[in-house]
This record gives structure tokens, sequence and C-alpha cells, in this order.
């Protein structure tokens, strides 16, 4: 059965199946073929539904909420979060004088269609109490959950920030660092050879690698111009050097103290 003109047909059948005792233990054989026929019905969405259920009297509505329910269950009807019993309860919770609490009782007792009646996931639940306390406990997880998530959120803002803030601080202390650089750099450039290697003799706060390797390569004379005791800490300053320069002064100054 396909047309929902023909599925409209089928609705006082299942009202009239809604208004009987046995819906506990309805089983497959008691539905008629009609309602077997007519899985389509389960999956019609609001739009179909709003207007079967509009003019449908209480005491219908009520039949035809709970024989869909029944027939989705005993038929193994698929209809998910777009069932007809969804829709119908829908229009029910919009009319003030329907006890919804005790039709969604009842219901989450004879589905199993996780999103019957409302919509939304029932948890399982197979009360409305226990709906009730299932959400309550879910909503105390998630709540948990995006209190530690939050933290967790703040904790990598914070560490993002305070890198951010160290970076700025290695960026400042790093043009700095270049500025005084350039500015020794530019006074040892002034000064004569001799002095410019008795100052680097004597600079322990940097190692030899600080300086330009030009202020290596110095004359003969300069070398033998130098005091026994800078010639002496200038070979242990360039000892480690792996820089050329500064390897080729070493071993000149190694071989100027021996000649002396």
């Amino acid at each position: 059965m396909n047309s929902k003109e023909g599925l409209s047909a089928i609705v006082p059948a299942l009202i009239a199946l809604g208004r009987t005792n046995n819906l506990d233990a309805m089983e497959s054989h008691e539905i008629s073929a009609s309602i077997h026929e007519a899985v389509e019905i389960n999956r019609l969405h609001w739009p179909w539904w709003d207007a079967v259920t509009r003019s449908l009297s209480y005491d219908d509505l009520v039949s035809l909420f709970k024989a869909v329910v029944t027939v989705e269950r005993v038929l193994n009807w698929s209809g998910g979060s777009v069932a007809a019993a969804i829709w119908i309860f829908r229009e029910m919770q919009q009319r003030n004088e329907v006890p919804t609490d005790e039709l969604a009782d009842w219901a989450l007792a004879h589905t199993e269609n996780h999103y019957v009646p409302f919509g939304t996931t029932n948890l399982g639940a197979k009360s409305f109490n226990d709906l009730r306390q299932q959400r309550e406990v879910w909503q105390a997880r998630k709540s948990a959950t995006s209190v530690l998530e939050k933290r967790r959120a703040d904790e990598g803002a914070r560490k993002h920030a305070a890198s951010q803030q160290a970076h700025v601080v290695r960026m400042a202390a790093q043009c700095v660092a270049t500025e005084l650089r350039r500015t020794l750099l530019a006074r040892l450039d002034e000064l004569p050879a001799v002095e410019r290697l008795c100052y680097i003799a004597a600079d322990e706060a940097h190692a030899v690698s600080y300086y330009q390797p030009v202020y290596a390569d110095v004359s003969a004379e300069v070398l033998l111009a130098l005091e026994p005791t800078t010639r002496t800490k200038l070979i242990e300053r360039t000892a480690e050097s792996g820089l050329s320069g500064w390897k080729r002064l070493h071993r000149r100054l190694a071989d100027c103290t021996g000649a002396i």
C-alpha cells in the first residue's frame, strides 16, 4: 500500500485496534492484513500526521497512539525518530486535556523504539520515572564532562598564552642580545688587533664563536705582541672551537708559544 490516500483508510482500523484490551499480549496474527501492509504509515512525517490527527477526538488519539506503538513493536516496523507514535504524541501534548505523562509511561513500557514517544532518545527507559532519573544522570554526566572540557580548554588556553608570552620574551631577549652584539662588534672593529684579542681572551661570558672569525686572522707580529698570559688564555678558549678561523689561530698560538 503506497498511496497516502490508501494509508489514510488504515487510520480507523488502527483506532479500532487501539481500543482492544489485549495490546500487551497482542501477536502478529491478531493484526489485520491491511495493517500489515501499511508499513509506510510509520515513516510518514509530521505534515501528514498533523492533518490526520488534528480532527480526532481525545479518545481516538489515545487509541491511535497505543495502536501504532503496539503495531510497531509486534510487526517490527521501522520508524526510528520519525515513527508515527512520535507525531501523534506531539498532537496530544498540544492538547492540555490529554494526560501525556501517563501515556508516555505506557509507551515506554510497550515500545522497543528508542525514540518513542518524544522523538528524542528515551535512553531505553521502561517508565516515565525511570526516564526522568536516567535523564538526570545523563545531564549530570554531561555537565561534568562540560566542566572537564572547559577546564581542559582553559588549561590549553593558559598554556598557549604562556607559550606565546615566552616566545615574545625570547624574541625580545634575542633582539636585545643581537643589538648588544652588534654594538660590541662595532666597538671592537675600531680597536687594534692586539687589544681586540686581549678583550676576547678576557671575555668568559661568550665563546670565541660569538666573535667574528675575521678577528682571528692576524699577523705573526700581533701574536708576538700579546702577553704570555693572554696567549695562554686564547689557546684555552680556542681549543674547542669548531670554526676554522679560530682553530687556525689556536694552532698558530700553540706554535708561537712553543717557539718563544
